[in-house]
């Protein structure tokens, strides 16, 4: 976490990392079936397919060799390896969010994450949609413990960025090699990297490739079957 300037979570002025929702498109297909099942290096048919955005999804992509195969997805501005997350300092802090519906997940999130760093606490603080759109900066802005925030892109994002409570996250190695690059449009001002993704959304199909490939078969059974009653 940045804290611009401030090296313990006590001291931490608000605002300090902003995750900015947004929706995403990142897997144009995601297959299913066991016989084209990705395997690193192995070839595959349909380039852009991706199993998802981990350090260890892959992605299907033509290689050096000119031919498709799967390849790891690229994470970052850089192909240098992802970096393991660093200790945190003592003390307690505060993230702000609008989904209840997201508590029960976030809080095993969070508790693994004060597992590992014995000193740390984080409170999740939540309020609803209306309210946080209305009451967000305001409360925020005026408390220190406010640390980790979300906001939704565009108005608001340029809200807490005009006033100053967004850190420049753009020098940090995780930024760098842990986040997909294209994730990061709607938190960047100016060339700067101030937000990081927080919720992404895959609005394109999933499906079984084997099933749907039964159906057409058995569809095409069907038209065959109906023409021969209908001579």
């Amino acid at each position: 976490m940045k804290t611009k300037g401030l090296s313990t979570f006590a001291s931490l002025r608000a605002g300090v990392v902003a995750l900015v929702a947004t929706a995403l498109v990142i897997t144009p297909l995601a297959v299913a079936h066991a016989a084209d099942a990705p395997t690193f290096g192995k070839a595959c048919t349909t380039e852009g397919v991706s199993t998802g955005q981990a350090t260890t999804s892959l992605i299907c992509q033509t290689g050096s060799n000119g031919k498709l195969t799967w390849q790891r997805v690229r994470l970052g501005s850089t192909n240098a390896r992802p970096v393991a997350a660093s200790s945190a300092p003592d003390g307690t802090i505060e993230f702000h969010h609008w989904r209840p519906e997201d508590k029960v997940v976030l809080q095993g999130i969070i508790d693994k994450f004060e597992s590992a760093n014995p000193g740390t606490k984080i409170n999740q603080v939540i309020m609803s949609s209306v309210d946080y759109t209305n009451l967000a900066y305001a409360k925020i802005s005026a408390n220190k413990k406010a640390a980790v925030f979300v906001t939704s892109r565009g108005g608001q994002f340029n809200q807490f960025y005009n006033g100053g409570l967004l850190a420049d996250l753009s020098n940090q190695r995780f930024m760098k090699q842990n986040v997909i690059a294209s994730a990061l449009t709607p938190g960047t001002v100016n060339g700067k990297l101030y937000g990081l993704p927080y919720q992404s959304l895959f609005n394109n199909p999933l499906y079984n490739a084997t099933l749907l490939h039964q159906l057409t078969l058995l569809q095409a059974r069907l038209q065959s079957i109906q023409l021969e009653h209908s001579v």
